[in-house]
């Protein structure tokens, strides 16, 4: 279902963002939707994805500007991805920037600028901001009156839609209540900034007239190509995903006490390397022996994320050793040999970036429908860099790769001093939240054990050698 306007008796599309389409569904073109938030949470970008995705299917849109002028506009639009100037050159959106002397010549101006563009066959009116419309009303009479007499009459009678952004500069803002009392839809967008996880930006849906409002809370961030939702994965990406999943044959003996005879689609993996750290080189042969074998027979991508500053190069196993001291492991050369051109790398180093980044640099993997399965390592130094923080990373990016049915293996190495900046809690999460947990550690006898905590196989747990792969790895 899409999140439209009907023109014409059809239906079409208004956000632009796809994810929101499919959420929220088809909306009539009569209504008034209010856009509110903060300065910085995205409220013109979003409006700019909507109006571009209306102009690409025929609209007419007047954007009343009161912030921007018509060239910075454009330029915005091309910073994030939303490159609206072809519309703007052949009329199809109109940008106007009034600048007026008075205070009562800019509302009668906008008045009657509105009454003239729905007379001339406009299909949707954007005021970009309502807010010192609302304050040059001054008393609530007048607000109301004016809102409701000029704009929502005028509007509706003519089958017009009308786009309302406002910020929100203080707690319950009376104005903005009396907004949200004539929406007809509340798009509520919030922004959070913290030193450690970044600019945090979301967004819900307080009011949708006439049907069940989605109860849903959408991350999001800001990109050059436009907004890119974090935590949610649309259905078209989805359905991709499915018509390459299958059930993946567990063949090994010592595999099938763990995972059982298949394996399925969106299976999340945990794996705790416990301290001695020991190489277990069988276990973590085969895992990468199935997963080659599955991306060569289904001509899937293989994305393996290093979230460490000391680790992978790019590209197919070269080094860079004494430049950066960039370490090769044996796994990683034994990746780059079985999968080859299958093998995406992406090397990450956390310090320098904010939770909100990492989740978008998976959410880019995800979205890429060749992708069947994502491994990352280096996850304890999230931990080191972010603390308590990763603990929303960490649910956010589960339930996205379960979502888009593709197989997740994470692996976290004990640095030894679990309780270090939230270590136990984020450990705590991804046991809750995967399908499989397993422990790699070392017995008493000196032997590589894997220990499998959470296996749906074995609800008590299951404890198998590390040499019992050898068997099973081609050499």
């Amino acid at each position: 279902m899409k999140f439209g306007l009907h023109m014409h008796g059809e239906t079409m599309p208004r956000w632009g963002i796809p994810e929101l389409d499919e959420v929220c569904g088809e909306i009539p073109s009569d209504y008034v939707i209010l856009f509110e938030g903060p300065p910085g949470a995205g409220k013109t970008t979003l409006i700019l994805h909507l109006v571009k995705s209306n102009a690409e299917e025929g609209r007419k849109i007047y954007y009343l500007s009161l912030n921007e002028s018509p060239k910075k506009l454009v330029s915005l639009g091309r910073s994030v991805g939303v490159d609206i100037s072809g519309y703007v050159d052949s009329g199809r959106i109109l940008v106007d920037f009034p600048v007026m002397i008075s205070d009562e010549e800019v509302i009668e101006y906008i008045s009657g600028e509105i009454t003239r563009r729905v007379l001339e066959g406009y299909d949707m009116v954007v005021i970009d901001s309502v807010t010192p419309l609302m304050k040059l009303l001054e008393n609530y009479g007048r607000k109301r009156s004016w809102l409701h007499t000029v704009l929502y009459r005028i509007l509706s009678q003519k089958d017009v839609s009308l786009v309302l952004v406002a910020d929100t500069l203080m707690r319950d803002d009376p104005d903005i209540k009396l907004l949200e009392y004539l929406a007809d839809v509340v798009v509520s967008l919030k922004v959070e900034e913290n030193g450690v996880v970044g600019i945090t930006r979301s967004m819900t849906i307080k009011k949708f007239r006439a049907r069940p409002t989605p109860l849903f809370r959408f991350y999001y961030t800001i990109t050059p190509n436009g907004i890119l939702i974090l935590n949610y994965i649309r259905g078209r990406v989805t359905q991709g995903h499915v018509s390459y999943a299958k059930l993946i044959d567990v063949e090994c003996g010592a595999a099938k006490k763990i995972f059982g005879p298949h394996l399925y689609s969106g299976t999340q993996v945990f794996i705790r390397v416990k301290n001695p750290v020991i190489p277990a080189i069988c276990f973590t042969d085969y895992l990468q022996q199935v997963i080659a074998r599955v991306s060569k027979e289904r001509n899937l991508k293989v994305a393996v994320i290093t979230y460490n500053p000391l680790t992978y190069t790019m590209g197919y196993g070269e080094s860079e050793e004494g430049s950066d001291h960039v370490i090769v492991h044996h796994h990683i050369q034994r990746a780059v040999k079985l999968l080859g051109p299958n093998l995406i790398r992406l090397r990450t180093e956390p310090g320098a970036v904010s939770i909100t980044e990492l989740l978008r640099r998976e959410a880019e993997m995800m979205l890429r429908e060749d992708v069947g399965a994502i491994a990352i390592a280096g996850l304890e130094k999230i931990c080191d860099v972010h603390g308590s923080s990763a603990k929303k990373f960490a649910i956010l990016a589960i339930n996205n790769m379960k979502s888009a049915g593709i197989l997740g293996l994470r692996i976290y190495t004990d640095a030894g001093e679990e309780e270090k900046n939230g270590s136990s809690e984020m450990l705590t999460t991804y046991y809750r939240w995967s399908d499989i947990v397993l422990e790699l550690y070392v017995n008493e006898e000196g032997q590589a054990m894997i220990k499998a905590v959470k296996t749906p196989v074995a609800p008590h747990g299951v404890k198998v050698l590390d040499e019992e792969f050898c068997k099973c790895v081609e050499t």
